[in-house]
């Protein structure tokens, strides 16, 4: 029972010290106490966020910068109004049902993944992770929250934290609803039948962050109401904060944010507009300005494509876009059902009763559903960039609000006990595919840790087993490359992926060539210089390709000789300027690719540190086969001019060889000492099939294999 007061008590200390923060920017009179909870979690994210900047994210002092923030609150005795009875038997049950859920230990896979890994790493090290990846350069506003929590009350107490977050959104809902002129009744049916959702359940009492942003958008859409009667820059500057929280959460909350600034913008009011911005820079800009100074782009791990940097591929990153924006669902006429009753393929489930949500845009002839469906609409827009059943979650609210308004009052209670009845497990079980993400069981034992944690870690999740034994191998500070996606809170190791920077698209390109069942048919292409001195030579692509354009190798050589391609040689490249340097590395298993179909004018480019006399340039490439896109070599010559350098020789078939030992050369070249793969048929299953067969081959050492998991050692 210690445990369990623990874990309450960590997460009860982070909620009291948003809401007394909130309290005390809103100089004791905040419109809602749930509007007051957003803000102050703005400013204590952003105070965290210092913490980390400075090196002092640890226990003593997150303690006094909650004590402060609780200290400041001037706690009164809150109002309170009894729910409708069929309000509180819905909040009873799933209050019960959902802090069962949030008690137990996290099991589901980017909370126990990034949202924890990270904050734990961060109480480690006392500061930000020195890994610049995927995850890390994500805006983490509520994990600092998160981390916070973890450290007085472990793991669970973050996700009884974001429990809150889901909580808070019942009173302002009904809140938003009684300035909007909407009755008591249709704000409790709009919460509840938000807050009962299936895909709500299960994210809201894990440590993701969706319950989070959708009480920071909630929020800023009550502030804005309360600006629009009184359009002061005190009331702006508040919505600015709850505005940078928002994208502090996820980027896409920077759309709502824009939105608002927009609006007070086009009221013509500069004073709230420039208030309104300096809030949500002061809690959003930290972040982008991280993501700047480590990466050059503020918008890392997005936006790549706008800002060229070495740590980020625009190519892959327009791939995994790709991939969101669709889920693998061939058809949008199949979207209704897999949010409705599968569950599966969308990532969450929505229930059959969302179909009632369409009735909400008969309430676009009154004034409040004029408004509710343009925050809907302003709040779903991320959606189109991620189909995710999670993404809906910010809209889900004020769509049901909107549709409330035109409904019977009489029939509210049916339809939300309705929606309850079908969104517990057993109901569910009925209708819901095999793999719908939702909550089930109830871990009654685990929560209160009557089963010890261990125990139903074991049992419950699946990549529980393969971090221990990960944790139990790899030392911290040793580099590992993680092809299974294992979560980092278990794992206690900082990994490479298994979403892509460049350096872990070249080390999974590499091992996937390596691995191919039958060695990669390789062809020599070589180009004559007249053994003149030159300044840099340039490989162009005179036609696009379909397949793709890869550079296995550029060797100079001079009378038979292979010339060494120094440190100081200038690489560049487009439109991978990353992997530049991989076109002239030496290593046949690495290379310069454009990760999808090529352009027309796709080149790798080489600039010398001073005049170099050869005469032979060999282009290498898988592509070179007969049909295979024409390219044009280019040399620089010593008066800085390009030429076009001939063809000498036919094309050659270079004869096939395994690339599984320069492929783990080129591994140990980044530092890396383990491989964690599975010996699957999907993902990176094959590389790690391959390791298991010939460990000789790839010079590893197999040290344990856990559920079809494999840690190798590299030698």
């Amino acid at each position: 029972m210690f445990e369990v007061l623990r874990i309450l008590g960590g997460a009860a200390a982070v909620a009291l010290a948003c809401a007394g923060a909130g309290r005390a920017l809103w100089r004791w009179k905040p419109p809602a106490q749930s509007i007051a909870f957003a803000t102050g979690a703005a400013a204590l994210s952003l105070a965290m966020f210092l913490l980390l900047a400075s090196g002092l994210y640890a226990t003593p002092a997150i303690v006094a910068v909650l004590a402060v923030a609780v200290a400041v609150g001037r706690w009164g005795r809150p109002p309170f109004k009894a729910p409708p009875w069929w309000a509180a038997a819905a909040m009873a049950v799933f209050g019960v049902f959902y802090a069962v859920h949030a008690l137990a230990p996290e099991i589901q896979p980017d909370a126990a993944g990034y949202h924890l890994g990270l904050p734990a790493q961060w109480l480690r090290e006392g500061g930000f992770s020195k890994t610049i990846g995927f995850f890390e350069m994500l805006p983490l506003g509520v994990e600092t929250l998160f981390g916070a929590a973890m450290a007085l009350g472990g793991a669970s107490a973050a996700k009884v934290l974001h429990f809150v977050f889901l909580a808070l959104t019942i009173p302002l809902t009904l809140h938003v609803a009684r300035r909007l002129g909407l009755s008591d009744r249709a704000g409790w049916a709009a919460a509840l039948l938000y807050a009962a959702t299936p895909v709500v359940g299960i994210s809201g009492t894990s440590a993701y962050t969706d319950a989070a942003l959708v009480l920071a958008q909630l929020a800023l859409f009550a502030v804005l109401l309360e600006w629009k009667d009184a359009p002061t820059a005190a009331v702006a500057a508040q919505a600015g904060l709850i505005a940078g929280l928002c994208y502090s959460i996820k980027v896409t909350g920077a759309i709502p944010a824009f939105a608002v600034g927009v609006f007070m913008l086009f009221r013509r009011r500069a004073g709230s507009t420039a208030a309104f911005a300096a809030g949500a820079s002061a809690v959003a800009l930290p972040w982008a300005a991280k993501a700047w100074w480590l990466t050059g782009n503020p918008l890392a791990p997005l936006g790549n494509a706008w800002f060229d940097n070495d740590a980020f591929n625009a190519a892959t990153e327009q791939a995994l876009g790709e991939y969101l924006r669709s889920y693998g669902i061939a058809s949008w006429v199949d979207i209704p059902r897999a949010l409705l009753f599968d569950g599966g393929p969308l990532q969450g489930l929505l229930g059959p009763v969302f179909a009632l949500a369409i009735l909400s845009l008969a309430a676009i002839g009154r004034p409040a559903g004029r408004w509710l469906l343009a925050a809907s609409a302003v709040a779903a827009l991320p959606w189109a960039m991620n189909i995710g059943a999670r993404f809906l979650m910010p809209a889900m609210p004020l769509v049901w609000l909107a549709a409330v308004s035109v409904m019977p009052a009489r029939t509210m209670p049916a339809i939300v006990l309705l929606h309850g009845a079908l969104s517990l497990p057993f109901a569910m079980d009925r209708f819901a595919g095999a793999g719908a993400w939702r909550l089930k069981g109830w871990p009654w034992e685990a929560a209160l840790r009557i089963e010890p944690e261990e125990k139903y870690l074991s049992k419950t999740y699946f990549d529980y087993r393969p971090s221990r034994m990960v944790a139990e191998h790899v030392r911290p500070g040793e580099q590992l490359v993680d092809l299974t996606g294992l979560p980092t809170l278990y794992t206690q190791t900082p990994a490479h992926g298994p979403l892509p920077t460049a350096v872990f698209d070249q080390m999974t390109s590499t091992l996937a060539t390596a691995a191919a069942p039958v060695p990669e048919r390789l062809y020599e292409a070589r180009f004559g210089v007249s053994d003149r001195f030159m300044r840099g030579v340039r490989v162009r692509l005179a036609e696009p390709s379909k397949l793709g354009w890869p550079l296995a190798e550029l060797r100079f050589e001079r009378r038979g000789e292979r010339i060494h391609v120094p440190r100081t040689w200038f690489l560049r490249a487009w439109p991978v300027p990353q992997d530049a340097a991989l076109a002239a590395d030496g290593n046949l298993a690495s290379r310069w690719q454009t990760y999808g179909p090529a352009k027309e004018g796709s080149f790798v480019e080489v600039l010398f540190d001073r005049p170099v006399p050869f005469d032979t340039l060999a282009v290498i490439s898988p592509m070179l086969a007969r049909g295979g896109p024409a390219m044009h070599v280019f040399g620089l010559t010593t008066d800085r001019r390009w030429i076009r350098l001939p063809a000498k020789g036919a094309l050659q078939a270079l004869a096939p060889v395994p690339l599984r030992g320069e492929a783990m050369a080129f591994l140990k070249s980044r530092g890396i000492k383990w491989i964690v793969a599975p010996a699957s048929e999907i993902g990176h299953g094959p590389v790690g099939r391959s390791l298991m067969t010939y460990p000789n081959a790839w010079r590893v050492e197999r040290v344990k294999q856990i559920d079809g998991v494999w840690l190798f050692r590299l030698r």
